[in-house]
């Protein structure tokens, strides 16, 4: 098995979405390879809102998107790059999370006043 590429040499940014998930990125390794693009780079792909198309409205941040093909989606994408050589850089905003009653950590108040911190006044 090759290693994942260390050196930055090209990256090319991959949009996920619930009609483009980590079996569509992993089909284009190959293609990506050969042009010579030496990482991955996802977009968001924590559980997010339903229906968002970007990521950045996550919900949980505990779970990769079920919309994007779950863990083992990643970990197949994951090993698929390593074995030709690419690496995967993961777009990962720790401040950005849906801010209504999708996200449990937001709608319970014990929840948000651990997590966030907000300014009342």
């Amino acid at each position: 098995m090759n290693e994942a590429a260390s050196e930055l040499r090209a990256t090319y940014r991959l949009q996920l979405t619930s009609s483009f998930g980590f079996v569509a990125a992993r089909a284009l390794v190959p293609y990506l390879r050969d042009l010579g693009v030496s990482h991955l780079y996802l977009s968001p792909s924590f559980h997010a809102r339903p229906g968002s198309t970007h990521g950045y409205d996550v919900i949980d941040p505990r779970q990769v998107s079920e919309d994007l093909g779950g863990s083992e989606g990643l970990r197949a994408l994951s090993d698929t790059a390593r074995a030709a050589g690419l690496g995967l850089i993961l777009d990962v905003v720790p401040n950005h999370m849906a801010a209504d009653d999708a996200n449990r950590y937001w709608a319970d108040p014990a929840l948000r006043a651990k997590f966030f911190d907000i300014d009342p006044s």
